[in-house]
């Protein structure tokens, strides 16, 4: 009788190797993707790397014009995190830090940098961030390609303005004289809305405009 028992025990035995070599049966804390792959499974994030993956910058990257500035800033900062920026290049761009949630970017000469944000906590670092900035030129003169278009009512068209020299990271700033009859996006997007005529001006920083007449037809 005993002799069967233990007959019968090492053919379970084998049964359960078998199942798990050929992946029938699961190793402990484990799943399967395809094909019968196990992956160890993965631990769960705590707490601390939770926040410090909600850690975020306002932009991923932006543009400046020379002399001017635009402030970068940090979201979800925890208390007691501090925080640095430095720039790749500070050739390139001036950082001035305001506070560890803000810093003020200003550009100085023509180029792209990256800016580093490294956020520590008890002497550890936690996160680091990227945010990639483009310094170029102003733009001293700005024109329309046409300086009439039409479009059918409830269409759109885009302008395009060329701004000199090729280099400024400039765009300019788009106004519709009437937008009750077209409107226009910072892109230059042009929505006709009714029937009419209206006129859209860029205007550039150094107050350089030019205008586009848009015909609004049924």
């Amino acid at each position: 009788m005993k002799k069967v028992s233990f007959i019968i025990a090492k053919c379970l035995f084998m049964l359960s190797m078998g199942l798990l070599l050929t992946g029938f049966l699961p190793l402990p804390n484990t799943f399967f993707l395809s094909n019968n792959i196990a992956v160890a499974k993965a631990s769960e994030v705590g707490d601390d790397d939770d926040k410090a993956s909600s850690l975020r910058l306002n932009v991923n990257a932006f543009s400046l014009i020379i002399e001017d500035s635009y402030t970068l800033r940090l979201r979800n900062l925890e208390e007691g995190q501090k925080v640095t920026y430095k720039a790749e290049d500070s050739d390139i761009v001036s950082i001035k830090k305001v506070s560890n949630k803000e810093a003020e970017i200003t550009g100085d000469t023509v180029g792209t940098t990256t800016i580093i944000v490294t956020v520590k906590q008890a002497g550890k670092t936690v996160r680091t961030l990227k945010c990639k900035v483009k310094v170029g030129p102003p733009a001293q003169s700005v024109r329309f390609g046409e300086s009439e278009v039409t479009v059918k009512a409830g269409e759109k068209t885009t302008l395009k303005a060329k701004l000199t020299p090729g280099t400024t990271v400039e765009t300019g700033r788009y106004k519709s004289e009437d937008t009750e009859i077209a409107t226009v996006t910072s892109q230059g997007t042009v929505t006709a809305l009714k029937p009419g005529e209206v006129k859209i001006t860029i205007t550039i920083a150094n107050g350089a405009t030019d205008t586009c007449t848009v015909k609004v037809i049924e």
